[in-house]
């Protein structure tokens, strides 16, 4: 389930990013508040922003935004105590249900192999290599219903 996020939840939103992202946006380009404050409150309400909640308890965030035939997650973040959990997957088919018919487009850190395989263990395929990334993408489920 998921709640929209509202300018209240900014600061608690901010701190799941960073606990998560910092090691490895540090390692790759280095870490610059200044620059990760700006795209992160410019990108909180321009997004689709919203609390991933797992038995009432805020677990983490998603981050996505919608076009014509997809949904590119921008963010799918877990509070460390959710990580692992068997939560991760489930957050994305809800996504995706809740979008019928679009694919699941997302980009991973090259250097979090563990995101990668759980990824790639859910259907994920990589359909383009970036410098520092790998895009991924997994596609609606069939839908027997479409005419």
């Amino acid at each position: 389930m998921f709640r929209k996020c509202t300018n209240v939840d900014k600061e608690d939103v901010w701190n799941i990013y960073v606990d998560a992202m910092q090691h490895h946006i540090e390692k790759i380009w280095g870490w610059d508040i200044g620059w990760q404050t700006r795209e992160f409150k410019e990108n909180f309400f321009k997004l689709n922003t919203s609390f991933i909640l797992f038995e009432g308890i805020e677990a983490g965030y998603i981050q996505y935004q919608e076009s014509a035939d997809e949904i590119y997650v921008n963010m799918i973040v877990l509070k460390p105590e959710h990580r692992s959990s068997g939560l991760g997957m489930p957050t994305l088919n809800l996504l995706q249900s809740n979008h019928p018919g679009k694919i699941l487009r997302l980009r991973c850190f090259k250097i979090n192999e563990g995101a990668l395989r759980f990824y790639q263990k859910n259907s994920f395929r990589i359909i383009k290599e970036e410098d520092k990334f790998y895009l991924l993408e997994l596609k609606a489920p069939f839908n027997k219903n479409a005419k």
